[in-house]
């Protein structure tokens, strides 16, 4: 149990916000009546947000699309100070575990583990979260990687940088022919799992912080154990049918803990992990396409999370953010995280843009609003 349990905590660290590389956020002066780590913030009762107070949170501070939306449906209670809000991990109502784990499934325990290492402390204050919460600052954290996908957050180093990019957004899910990863599939417009890894890569591309091992970022002997030489699309479906398959608990840990520290400094690894959650979270939909091979998303779902709906003059309104229809009822599983991200990972290091010379930068035509 204890080796299961290591196996999915480090899964789900890699995964969630990516990589633990470090944003160098700065300590603010801290104001005399702040949350100490040693109060019973849980104990208190909510705060009692205006629509306006909850849109900050989503949109600037809050910047992961599944925990901002949960605000944004009030399934995520919102506690601490308006300027320097936390939320709780796991136990209690509100909590961000239990909307992980509706409709059954294990995600709930990656939650848990990346809330307490890449969230435990303020960006903004530099104090420790309260017992049992986690900082709802996310630029600026642990947790902000390069090659993010600039949809909901721009400079990772700098706090309160989240907004809507409505353009970002338009590069994945708007249709090929208009420069977005969409298609139609049986009448459906849907992002195939694939085309979020030439995603990834194109960010990874793009962005000069992102670090990579070589020029080929995936040039890795060994990933998961001698039988793969190097990460290319035929090794990646081997890959995946291990884990369709029943690995022992220590084989499992191997390979998490090898991706992980890959991921330290691999900003590819750590961007396709996103991808992968963001894929494991909607899958299960209603309106998503089945495959075994190139799943497609729903743009309507991606849409939904990411951005919500849009109103009257054009423009996103973050308080209608939504999940899919029936993601109470869907069970999300590690499992199912790990075999996404293994092959949007594959998608994205085996991408021509890394074949390109010189590797596009920021002043690419293709290349996203990274502020």
């Amino acid at each position: 149990m204890k080796a299961f349990q290591r196996c999915v905590s480090t899964a789900f660290a890699l995964g969630l916000i990516g990589a633990a590389v470090a944003a160098g956020a700065g300590c603010a002066e801290t104001e005399p009546d702040d949350e100490s780590a040693d109060q019973d913030v849980t104990a208190k009762k909510p705060l009692a947000l205006t629509d306006a107070e909850r849109r900050e949170v989503v949109t600037q501070k809050a910047t992961c699309p599944f925990v901002s939306t949960a605000i944004a449906i009030k399934k995520v209670f919102v506690f601490g100070k308006k300027s320097d809000p936390y939320a709780i991990i796991s136990g209690k109502p509100g909590d961000i575990a239990s909307v992980a784990n509706a409709g059954g499934g294990d995600l709930g325990l990656g939650f848990e583990v990346v809330a307490r290492g890449n969230h435990h402390k303020s960006p903004v204050t530099g104090k420790e979260a309260p017992a049992g919460m986690f900082s709802l600052h996310f630029p600026g954290s642990l947790g902000a990687h390069p090659a993010h996908s600039f949809i909901l957050m721009g400079d990772p180093k700098r706090t309160d940088s989240g907004r809507i990019d409505a353009t970002n957004l338009g590069r994945l899910i708007e249709p090929k022919s208009r420069g977005g990863r969409a298609e139609s599939v049986g009448g459906k417009l849907v992002v195939r799992r694939s085309e979020l890894g030439a995603f990834v890569a194109d960010n990874v591309a793009c962005d000069d912080a992102s670090v990579t091992l070589a020029r080929r970022p995936f040039e890795v002997v060994g990933l998961l154990g001698r039988d793969i030489f190097e990460f290319k699309r035929s090794e990646a479906r081997l890959v995946a049918a291990k884990l369709d398959g029943s690995l022992g608990n220590a084989e499992l840990t191997d390979m998490l803990e090898k991706l992980l520290r890959i991921a330290v400094g691999n900003s590819l690894v750590a961007s396709a992990a996103e991808m992968g959650l963001l894929a494991t979270f909607l899958e299960g939909s209603e309106d998503a396409v089945r495959s075994s091979i190139d799943p497609g998303l729903a743009v309507s779902d991606i849409e939904g999370i990411y951005a919500g709906t849009k109103g009257a003059d054009g423009t996103y309104d973050p308080l209608t953010k939504h999940f899919p229809r029936n993601w109470e009822r869907q069970p999300k599983t590690i499992q199912a995280f790990m075999k996404n991200t293994v092959a949007i990972l594959a998608a994205a290091a085996t991408h021509e843009v890394f074949n390109e010379s010189p590797i596009p930068t920021h002043s690419h035509g293709s290349c996203p609003n990274m502020r």
